[in-house]
């Protein structure tokens, strides 16, 4: 089975060789040789800290995004017409943490927002 995470490693070892070898690319990421050939295998899910640092290592700016929609449990309803308050929560938490591709941070979370084809989740009168 291939998972984002594989892919994502894969397609960086195009422009840096040395992570084809998963070794290597684990000892990047800070986490076991057995960790990264779970987290490639789908055997388990990583933490959202080890997709960050996944997103970094492998230029991957996708992977956050594609971690998201694909094992977030607040993600059920992505893609409906109505999607549910917790989702739209989901949402403006990826849009907080996301990164444009041009990789400068965000001054704020105003800017981040600018660059991100999401609206931010704001609170309904029924949930104030």
């Amino acid at each position: 089975m291939s998972t984002p995470y594989y892919e994502a490693r894969i397609q960086a070892s195009r422009r840096d060789p040395r992570l084809s070898n998963r070794e290597r690319a684990a000892e990047r990421l800070y986490v076991s040789v057995k960790s990264l050939a779970d987290y490639e295998t789908g055997a388990t899910v990583p933490p959202c800290d080890v997709v960050q640092q996944m997103r970094e290592v492998y230029g991957a700016h996708d992977l956050v995004g594609a971690h998201i929609r694909n094992y977030c449990p607040l993600m059920t309803d992505y893609g409906s017409e109505e999607p549910s308050e917790l989702a739209q929560a989901a949402l403006g938490w990826a849009v907080a943490m996301w990164t444009p591709p041009s990789a400068k941070p965000c001054a704020s979370r105003a800017s981040c927002a600018a660059f991100s084809p999401w609206k931010p989740w704001a609170p309904t009168a029924a949930a104030a």
